[in-house]
């Protein structure tokens, strides 16, 4: 490969004739040197390597079904198969645990503890999110109730 035109070969001679300091400055211009080029090329490496990543992610996704995105995304967010959120739904007649029985079917949202991960069951989105804040901010809010 050698040397790449502008730097300076030492002969053995010459470098052993230098004092110490000198020694040390010519090294930490070499590692300085190396280290820059090991970077940049690696740089290039990294991102070539995760360009063809995100292109066959990409290519993998668009062969999922529907339903299998959904038992991908249960799975990673809960731990539970599209089968076990079926279940759920089933055993709740598809309806939200918290919403009065006005016969409306909305879409479900799995409910969870957040310190523990338990899920508690299947929420609206409304009543999901709104109990998601109220978890949040439970002692502001009861602060202000007890101030009343």
């Amino acid at each position: 490969m050698g040397r790449p035109k502008g730097t300076v070969t030492w002969r053995r001679a010459d470098f052993q004739s230098l004092s110490d300091a000198e020694k040390e400055i010519i090294r930490k211009h070499e590692r300085e040197y190396w280290r820059e080029r090991r970077d940049n090329a690696s740089d290039a490496r990294v991102d070539e390597w995760r360009e063809q990543g995100k292109k066959a992610q990409a290519k993998y996704r668009d062969t999922l079904t529907p339903d299998e995105k959904r038992n991908r995304s249960l799975w990673a967010k809960y731990g539970i198969t599209l089968a076990d959120y079926n279940e759920m739904k089933k055993q709740q007649a598809g309806k939200c645990l918290l919403c009065p029985d006005d016969g409306r079917i909305r879409k479900l949202c799995v409910d969870h503890d957040h310190e523990t991960g338990r899920i508690r069951g299947l929420l609206c989105r409304w009543h999901n999110t709104s109990l998601g804040w109220y978890e949040n901010n439970r002692e502001q809010i009861e602060a202000y109730v007890q101030s009343e």
